[in-house]
């Protein structure tokens, strides 16, 4: 009697027999072209993380000899250069990457955030940050993670004569144990600048024209400098700017009558803002009223400038109809006297940050059912879980419950009333509480332009 293999293993010893092509089979010209598009997905992911992954060229050349021979040869593999050692060999690595990359432009993440000096000698750092300015003609991303202290062998000047390609700059230096002179970006022509984010360094530019109708994410601690913009852009001619993010939360710049002016119609296209260290708000929210504004954060608030602020959103009735996120972080009790009119000021809101913040005015004001109907996502810190049981409930009474409630854990938990928001809220979560602290919550926001 013939008997017959079972069709499973019939199907497994056909596949054993005849494998799939690899993509070895591929014409080299394909394999080329498919490792470009994955260089071109991993920089936008690398540059968008704090600690970026290892270049993709890297992992590349570890499968095979023919892999590593076509990444020898493929100049879009080396246009993304990852720093984080100061030595002799990263300088002669520096080197490779911008010999091999062919003239293409490059994206840059130099992350040493430690001092160079206290581990060895700072001339290979100098000899890297040489390399990477020499380069400046090539720039296309530039993001620099480290502290002060390792500029201090360059006199505190950072000289880039001119950056044609340069689309975004990122500069975060952090403080080191000694006290150092502030370093100075002296930066020349960009014509191409679209992202400018600098923390912990000086600025100094010439001609901002170049560069002024292009600006969609500025952050910067230079307050000439944001005058120059906007009167730059006023004089140009031009109607409608691009600037989307504006972060002036370690510096807003004192304004003459006709500046502010200029400011105010530079500012005409926000749709995130965030302000912080500021003791007067008062006259920020007609500078900087943007009907398109979406996203609102105010941080480390003087006595009493929320409720100027509020008190200015009131008499000149500003209303953002728009915005959907506001987010609130040590402000002062003085201040939340007037928060009431946040209400009619925000009728859209959807989500609503408290971080060291007296949550009670809030808590009221959500109770009352025609305030922030939309309203679905809530984080507090410090909050009483018993106070918020009443302000829930009321919500889904009035047919707008909350669909998120971030709480950052205290040390004594309610767990009854913890237990009875987990029945009525979709989603509570327990943060952390290394979140109370953020350094500036809208670094997310400006991710997608690193």
């Amino acid at each position: 009697m013939r008997t017959t293999k079972p069709m499973s293993s019939v199907s497994t010893s056909i596949v054993a027999a005849s494998p799939l092509p690899g993509i070895h089979s591929l014409p080299t010209e394909l394999i080329c072209l498919i490792f470009s598009f994955t260089q071109a997905s991993m920089i936008a992911i690398a540059m968008t993380e704090k600690r970026p992954s290892t270049p993709v060229l890297y992992t590349l050349a570890r499968v095979c000899a023919q892999w590593r021979r076509i990444g020898q040869n493929l100049p879009d593999l080396w246009t993304y250069i990852l720093i984080q050692d100061s030595s002799s060999a990263t300088v002669e690595m520096v080197e490779q990457f911008l010999r091999r990359s062919n003239g293409l432009p490059l994206h840059i993440f130099l992350n040493i955030p430690i001092c160079i000096n206290r581990h060895r000698d700072g001339t290979a750092f100098q000899g890297i940050f040489q390399k990477i300015l020499s380069a400046s003609d090539r720039w296309r991303a530039l993001r620099i993670d480290t502290i002060s202290d390792n500029f201090v062998a360059m006199n505190a000047n950072i000289e880039c004569k001119a950056a044609p390609l340069l689309e975004s700059l990122y500069i975060h230096l952090g403080y080191g144990e000694k006290f150092v002179r502030q370093p100075t970006l002296h930066l020349g022509p960009t014509p191409s600048l679209k992202s400018l984010i600098l923390h912990a360094i000086g600025l100094k530019i010439g001609d901002v024209s170049c560069f002024v109708d292009k600006l969609e994410v500025l952050q910067i601690a230079t307050p000439s400098v944001v005058s120059k913009l906007a009167d730059a852009f006023v004089s140009s001619g031009l109607e409608t700017p691009r600037l989307r993010h504006l972060d002036l939360t370690l510096h807003v710049p004192p304004l003459k009558r006709k500046q502010g002016a200029a400011f105010r119609k530079y500012a005409a296209s926000l749709t995130s803002l965030s302000l912080g260290c500021v003791r007067d708000l008062g006259r920020m929210p007609s500078l900087l009223h943007s009907p398109l504004l979406e996203r609102l954060s105010l941080h480390n608030l003087g006595y009493n400038a929320l409720g100027s602020f509020v008190e200015r959103l009131q008499t000149a009735s500003l209303v953002f109809p728009a915005l959907h996120t506001l987010s609130l972080s040590s402000i002062p009790d003085s201040s939340l006297h007037r928060v009431g009119y946040l209400c009619t000021a925000f009728p859209a809101l959807e989500r609503l940050a408290l971080r060291n913040v007296e949550a009670t005015p809030f808590i009221n004001l959500l109770s009352i059912s025609e305030y922030w109907p939309s309203l679905h996502t809530l984080t507090l810190y410090p909050v009483d879980y018993g106070e918020l049981c009443p302000m829930v409930h009321d919500r889904i009474e009035a047919g707008c419950p909350l669909a998120t409630l971030e709480i950052i854990s205290a040390r004594v938990i309610d767990t009854n009333s913890l237990s009875w928001l987990r029945k009525h809220v979709a989603t509570v979560k327990q943060l952390p509480k290394m979140l109370v602290y953020p350094v500036c919550d809208e670094y997310d926001e400006y991710d997608d332009y690193y």
